[in-house]
C-alpha cells in the first residue's frame, strides 16, 4: 500500500534535502517532489512530497514508560517513539500524510519532480536573455488595459522558450490559442483561477498565447484577450459566479502581425523583435 507524506524541513547546514534525495534514490518511491522555498517570515524550508510503499518510512512503536506519581510511586505509561527513516533520519523535519495532490510544491517554480524531463528543468532553471528580458520588462509596465503583442515576422527568438520559462517558473498562465471557442477559452482561464485560489494565492501575473506560425488570428481570440484583460470571467461548469482577475499581464507571441482595428487603440501595445 502506497502512502503519500508532506514534509518541511529547514534548509541549514543539516542538509535534509541531500538524507531524502539518498532515501529516494535507495527506497521504492513512486513519486517525488523537492522544492525551495521561502516563507512570508523569511524562513528558508524544503517543501517535499513524497509516495513510497515503505512501510517504516515514517512510523512509531508503543512503548511504555516509568513516571513517578503524586504519591512517590513508579507507574508506567504508554508512549509513542518515532522508529520510521524519517523519525531517525530527519527528526528536525514536519512528516505528516498527505492528499495524493502534487500542484502545491510547483507555485514558487523552484523544485524538481519525478516527473521532469531534462528538457522542462533547462526551461524552469534556465536564464533569459537581453531582449527576452527587455520584453518581460515592457510588458511589466503595460497598464489595466493594454495587451501587449510579441510580434516576430522572421521567428526564430526564444518566443516559445520565454513562454516555457515562465510558466515552469509559476509566473505565467498558458492560454493555447487553438481552443475552438471563447467559452472554452474563457472557462479555461477562469479554472486555473479559481484553483489557485482556492489554494489561497493570488492569480499568476501573465497570461500568454504562443500563436503557432501556421495558426492565424481569430475573432474569438481577439474576443477572448479583450474580456480576460476586463478581469471579470467566469466557469459556469463549476459556479455561476465569476473571478475578476484585473490586473494580469496579457503577452501574445506571434508571427503574424495583428488587425489593430479588433480592438481599441489604446489596447495595443506592439513590439518587434529586438535586434539579437
Amino acid at each position: 500500500m502506497t502512502k503519500c507524506y508532506m514534509i518541511t524541513a529547514p534548509r541549514n547546514e543539516d542538509m535534509y534535502a541531500l538524507r531524502i534525495w539518498r532515501y529516494i534514490n535507495s527506497h521504492d518511491v513512486h513519486k517525488w517532489i523537492i522544492a525551495a522555498e521561502a516563507g512570508r517570515n523569511g524562513y528558508k524550508h524544503w517543501q517535499i512530497r513524497i509516495k513510497t510503499s515503505d512501510p517504516n518510512f515514517y512510523a512509531f512503536e508503543e512503548k511504555e514508560e516509568p513516571y513517578l506519581t503524586a504519591n512517590w510511586k513508579i507507574d508506567y505509561r504508554k508512549v509513542k517513539i518515532g522508529t520510521g527513516w524519517a523519525n531517525i533520519n530527519i527528526p528536525r523535519a514536519h512528516v505528516e500524510e498527505c492528499s495524493d495532490n502534487w500542484d502545491y510544491e510547483t507555485k514558487e517554480g523552484r523544485y524538481l519532480a519525478s516527473w521532469d524531463t531534462t528538457e522542462v528543468r533547462r526551461l524552469r532553471f534556465g536564464k533569459t536573455r537581453w531582449h527576452q528580458e527587455a520584453i518581460i520588462n515592457r510588458l511589466n509596465a503595460t497598464n489595466d488595459r493594454e495587451v501587449m503583442v510579441w510580434y516576430d515576422p522572421t521567428g526564430n527568438s526564444g518566443k516559445s522558450w520565454l513562454v516555457g520559462h515562465l510558466y515552469e517558473t509559476g509566473q505565467a498562465y498558458y492560454l493555447p490559442p487553438t481552443m475552438t471557442s471563447i467559452q472554452s477559452m474563457l472557462q479555461m482561464m477562469a479554472s486555473l483561477a479559481i484553483q489557485d485560489r482556492e489554494d489561497g494565492r493570488p492569480p499568476r501575473k501573465y497570461v500568454l498565447i504562443d500563436i503557432p506560425r501556421t495558426w492565424k488570428w481569430s475573432k474569438d481570440l481577439y474576443c477572448a484577450i479583450e474580456t480576460i484583460k476586463d478581469g471579470l470571467i467566469v466557469d459556469p461548469r463549476y459556479s455561476a459566479r465569476p473571478i475578476n482577475i484585473r490586473g494580469v499581464k496579457i503577452l501574445v507571441l506571434t508571427n503574424e502581425r495583428p488587425s489593430l482595428d479588433k480592438l481599441s487603440v489604446d489596447r495595443w501595445v506592439v513590439e518587434n523583435t529586438p535586434m539579437l
